[in-house]
């Protein structure tokens, strides 16, 4: 498993949606589980992530259907799971903070060429 990350306060903008997007193509098939402690920005009208039951699972269109631009995710965890249950992708928000563990160096490829101050340790 690769583990990679990067400090938000290194480019502008940094949502979970744009970060979905990036990396889109390697993601699409994934089953989702949230553990959103905290976030904000909820001016669509959507439900807090947070008021989700913990055994609720997104499909990756859900997932970007209710991550949308607005919200900011400031403490939690979104883990994605192909269909025979393998970990191929999990995201951890804390602060400013994005860490990345995937098993796909597709997706290591894809967060660097769009966030190029990206930090990786060896695999692990």
């Amino acid at each position: 498993m690769y583990r990679v990350w990067f400090n938000a306060a290194d480019y502008e903008e940094t949502e979970c949606a744009q970060i979905l997007l990036v990396v889109g193509p390697c993601i699409v098939d994934l089953r989702w589980e949230l553990r959103i402690r905290e976030s904000q920005n909820y001016p669509d009208g959507t439900v807090p992530l947070e008021d989700r039951g913990a055994d609720f699972v997104f499909s990756t269109l859900e997932f970007m259907h209710h991550i949308t631009p607005y919200v900011q995710i400031i403490d939690g965890t979104a883990r994605g799971f192909d269909r025979d249950g393998n970990l191929v992708l999990s995201i951890r928000v804390s602060e400013d903070v994005w860490q990345f563990a995937t098993v796909d160096v597709r997706i290591v490829d894809l967060l660097r060429a769009r966030y190029p101050s990206i930090e990786q340790d060896e695999e692990w």
